[in-house]
């Protein structure tokens, strides 16, 4: 018997575009979607205006339009209505285009970062560098213990509702206690922050550019008074003036790594010119 293609059951509209009909039945709650029933047996029954909302509603979701959006361009579908859900479109998919180039960007850099950790390891020299400028957010600031970095750092993200596009790319820093050593091991963390030159959101401050005397070690990232006590003598055997604070940067960590020896870890204090 040949089947009636202007008159089809739910089953045959499920097979026929592949979908569920827990889905079709769902479009139909929704309102999507409004199946006739046969009077005789109360079988839904899609007819061709049915299969060409179907096809729109397949077309639209593949342009990743929320089921909201569709049942509203069912209400009022016009041309001109048409066009401004094309266009406010446009400008979702632009503005993710921008975040999904940053997100590359950052990618690369990171790239960049491990080929040079992987292929020429400078640990333990002291360099001067020139920084830029870079964009802080402030996490907490205390006693902190390392143990409780993470804590600090997600209970921040709850409470100020941060996007979590502003942590992709950081790099945890704390500014460190010059005069507190525990244990002849390591600094006090006075401060934790993150940087971030991919912040989305008003920075909370900002490192000023200029010229750091910069350290980095390899290994356990709280180990951080031996190069701190070296960055001290060259200090005073070279007659630098500092000006400010000095931070801790884990650059490479758990993030990238299971292995501790390959963890760095950078120290730096802003130098006079």
């Amino acid at each position: 018997m040949q089947q009636n293609k202007s008159r089809l059951r739910i089953n045959q509209v499920s097979q026929l575009y592949g979908i569920g009909v827990d889905t079709l039945r769902y479009y139909e709650e929704i309102g999507l979607l409004t199946p006739k029933r046969n009077p005789d047996n109360n079988y839904r029954y899609y007819d061709g205006k049915d299969l060409t909302k179907l096809n729109i509603i397949r077309e639209l979701r593949e342009l990743h339009f929320s089921y909201a959006q569709i049942r509203e361009a069912f209400h009022d579908r016009n041309l001109s209505a048409t066009k401004e859900m094309l266009l406010k479109e446009t400008s979702i998919i632009d503005a993710e285009i921008t975040r999904m180039q940053s997100t590359k960007e950052f990618i690369g850099q990171r790239i960049k970062l491990l080929d040079a950790s992987i292929s020429n390891p400078a640990y333990d020299t002291i360099k001067i560098i020139h920084e830029p400028e870079r964009k802080c957010l402030h996490i907490a600031d205390g006693d902190i213990a390392p143990s409780e970095i993470d804590y600090y750092i997600s209970s921040y993200i709850k409470y100020s509702n941060l996007n979590l596009q502003n942590m992709i790319g950081r790099s945890d820093g704390y500014r460190l206690a010059q005069d507190t050593i525990i244990d002849d091991y390591r600094y006090k963390i006075c401060e934790v922050f993150i940087v971030n030159d991919f912040l989305t959101v008003e920075p909370s401050f900002t490192l000023p550019k200029g010229k750091y005397l910069s350290i980095s070690y390899s290994g356990d990232q709280g180990a951080s008074a031996r190069s701190g006590k070296k960055l001290k003598k060259y200090i005073e055997e070279h007659n630098l003036r500092t000006n400010g604070d000095l931070f801790q940067f884990c650059v490479i960590d758990y993030y990238e790594t299971n292995n501790t020896d390959e963890y760095i870890t950078t120290l730096q204090i802003r130098i006079n010119d």
